[in-house]
């Protein structure tokens, strides 16, 4: 049996580095990035020359420090950020997810009316 071949994940963008690198700064937390691409039959992949060129999730996970939180709201301040600034409204984008410490947020994307929607538990 070969062992799993890992696809790279694409580099940060000029942006998402000086972005993260504040966000680090004010939560002192650690930051990964994630794309993940799939395919019409719904299997999850990276196509790793068109990553944002195709349907994508993007996916943050911010590693908060003990006694340390980020409010509800600065969350999708966050997810506002990407969105626009970052990704510039992709229109492949269906959703970002940030995972914060044990919690989820996720926000799908309506291309057509430029907006993000929480997802409800």
């Amino acid at each position: 049996m070969q062992p799993s071949q890992t696809n790279q994940q694409p580099q940060l963008s000029l942006q998402e580095q000086s972005y993260f690198k504040d966000l680090e700064k004010t939560y002192g937390s650690k930051l990964k990035r994630f794309y993940h691409n799939y395919t019409k039959k719904g299997t999850d992949t990276l196509e790793e020359k068109n990553y944002d060129k195709v349907p994508f999730e993007y996916s943050l996970s911010i590693d908060l420090p003990p006694n340390t939180n980020i409010k509800d709201d600065s969350i999708f301040s966050i997810a506002e950020h990407i969105k626009n600034s970052i990704l510039q409204k992709n229109k492949n984008l269906k959703k970002i997810i940030i995972y914060k410490n044990y919690d989820t947020y996720e926000y799908a994307y309506d291309a057509n009316k430029n907006t993000l929607i929480k997802k409800q538990d």
